[in-house]
């Protein structure tokens, strides 16, 4: 037992801790920064909402709608660093909603106490929707997000040339992320970028409201992201991904009545239109990067057993799982640099097996002491544990087959592994 140990250690010593020094001392990983200043209503656009009977903006300045943002930024990081910035938006079915909704708000704050400067944005609802339900009315919706989201990217940019980045963010590093609608818009900002990509629907009109890009503002700066956060949102149709294209990171209910989680049809307020939900788009993924393994695309996907729409919304144990996921997957690329699919961790300085197992699962640790959380696919917290030495076992076989997600935290020690229990 003991040479086994000597000869586990010195295999996780070899390992480096981090692969860039800007993510030391646990910054984007570990809320290192408790204390978060939060700037409300800053504004980032203007954006038409007056449409005639051909659905095109009425250039009149009484009809045009304020873009506000609240920016979540760590109080005492009082350094020169430029850091990475997560733009956020509400769900609500294009038709309610607003930037201070609790989800996103406590997102914005964990993700700030990381270090991130965070982001909640406004865009325009589609009172349309509840008065008109139409496949064009719900497609032309989805781009009024996107072109608010965009005038938002490009605002960023825009505010570090024009006033001497007085947010401190790296205009390198803008991913867009959000929940339900807020991920619709979010996944359309990173794939829907090509003209011809235009819904059928739309490309008779689109061009007269701003076509890709919108009419919300900020014109001449560049609206591209680095990366999306998927929170049971869908996209049109996967074939916008191409290979090499944006990470994404994506959780999603398995009952969703709401947003599909595989390619079906959305039927709420009787849109009655078909999407690809998260499933759908993963697996689209998964083919590009086995047909084209040089240009493959990093992204995660967490599904959540039997779990309805936005289950985080009301359950903390959801939430806790939703936080841990996506935090893990950012961390991978603010800090690691990587490009395709990778299972690299912050720090690695343990060692879990096997995995899969069929119930008894072992974890041998660089730490006098840590802590184990093990949640189920459907978000719950099903067991806890606490090491004393270096070597902990867990049991497992109580539970029911499928896959878990382990949380682990100790003196040098921060990670979240899935485990597929036989």
């Amino acid at each position: 037992m003991f040479k086994r140990l000597l000869s586990l250690l010195s295999v996780l010593l070899s390992i480096p801790l981090f692969a860039q020094n800007d993510c030391s001392n646990g910054r984007y990983y570990d809320p290192i920064f408790p204390e978060i200043l939060v700037t409300s209503g800053l504004p980032f656009g203007m954006a038409p909402t007056t449409y005639d009977s051909l659905n095109i903006p009425v250039p009149d300045s009484v009809n045009t709608y304020p873009l506000l943002m609240d920016v979540y930024q760590p109080l005492t990081d009082t350094g020169t660093l430029n850091r990475p910035v997560i733009v956020l938006a509400f769900g609500g079915a294009f038709v309610y909603g607003a930037r201070v909704s609790p989800d996103i708000v406590q997102l914005c704050y964990k993700y700030a106490q990381m270090g991130y400067v965070a982001i909640s944005i406004d865009y325009r609802l589609s009172d349309e929707l509840l008065t008109n339900p139409s496949a064009y009315n719900a497609t032309k919706a989805v781009l009024k997000g996107t072109h608010d989201m965009k005038a938002a990217v490009r605002f960023l940019r825009r505010q570090a040339t024009e006033l001497n980045n007085l947010l401190r963010i790296d205009t390198n590093q803008i991913y867009v992320g959000g929940v339900s609608a807020g991920a619709f818009c979010a996944i359309h900002t990173a794939y829907l970028d090509k003209e011809s990509e235009l819904p059928e629907i739309l490309k008779s009109t689109a061009a007269k409201y701003g076509g890709l890009e919108g009419q919300s503002g900020n014109p001449g700066y560049s609206s591209k992201v680095m990366g999306v956060i998927n929170l049971c949102g869908a996209i049109g149709d996967t074939a916008w991904i191409a290979p090499g294209d944006l990470p994404i990171v994506s959780m999603h209910g398995t009952a969703d009545g709401t947003v599909p989680y595989d390619y079906d049809t959305i039927r709420i307020l009787n849109i009655n239109y078909p999407v690809h939900g998260s499933a759908s788009i993963h697996r689209h993924l998964d083919h590009l990067n086995t047909e084209f393994p040089d240009q493959s695309i990093a992204h995660a996907f967490y599904t959540w057993i039997g779990a309805d729409h936005v289950p985080f919304l009301t359950d903390s144990a959801y939430f806790d799982t939703t936080f841990w996921f996506t935090r893990d997957f950012m961390f991978e690329r603010v800090c690691s640099g990587i490009s395709g699919i990778s299972e690299q961790r912050p720090i690695v300085n343990y060692h879990l097996f096997p995995n899969p197992t069929t119930g008894l699962l072992k974890i041998a640790a660089l730490s006098p002491e840590f802590s184990v959380t093990v949640v189920d696919a459907t978000g719950k917290k099903v067991k806890e544990a606490k090491s004393r030495g270096i070597e902990l076992d867990i049991d497992l076989s109580p539970f029911s087959k499928g896959i878990y997600l382990i949380n682990i935290q100790g003196s040098g020690i921060r990670d979240t592994r899935r485990i597929v229990l036989e």
